[in-house]
């Protein structure tokens, strides 16, 4: 007795960046909160899209930046990996908005001595700027140590 199977592959030779969704994977969003926001913006573009559509796009969009996640961390890295294919504008580009800080949270870094620990604390609530979830939270706190320490 075999049960029926259906599976769907799609191979492509360049790793596809939606950058709506790379900005909701950055800024912490889960992929169900992703969906739900793209849906209401397509929804007027596209009338008659079928969410599940959607869902899978965005599901299949994190996985990728969830892989990326490990370059990120280490930009050389990303440069010179051969297990993705991306051009040099879209690697510029992921790195760039992987690193990219709040404004608000800038203006209160350079406005303030931070003691670090307890500092970045109390940058984020005076900027009004809350990680969305815990990820999101330790790589703000590595984001501006790194530009920091680079000065």
């Amino acid at each position: 007795m075999s049960l029926p199977c259906e599976v769907a592959v799609f191979i492509s030779n360049y790793t596809v960046i939606d950058p709506e969704v790379f900005k909701l994977w950055v800024d912490g969003y889960p992929s169900t909160e992703a969906v739900n926001i793209l849906h209401k913006k397509e929804s007027k573009l596209v009338p008659n899209m079928p969410i599940e559509i959607l869902a899978a796009d965005v599901l299949d969009h994190y996985r990728t930046y969830n892989m990326f996640e490990k370059l990120l961390h280490y930009p050389v890295k990303l440069q010179t990996q051969i297990a993705f294919q991306l051009k040099s504008e879209i690697r510029n580009f992921l790195i760039e908005k992987y690193y990219d800080l709040d404004d608000s949270v800038v203006r209160e870094f350079l406005g303030n001595k931070v003691i670090f620990s307890r500092g970045l604390i109390e940058v984020t609530v005076t900027a009004q700027v809350f990680p969305k979830t815990k990820r999101e939270g330790r790589q703000d706190r590595r984001k501006p140590a790194v530009l920091i320490s680079s000065v």
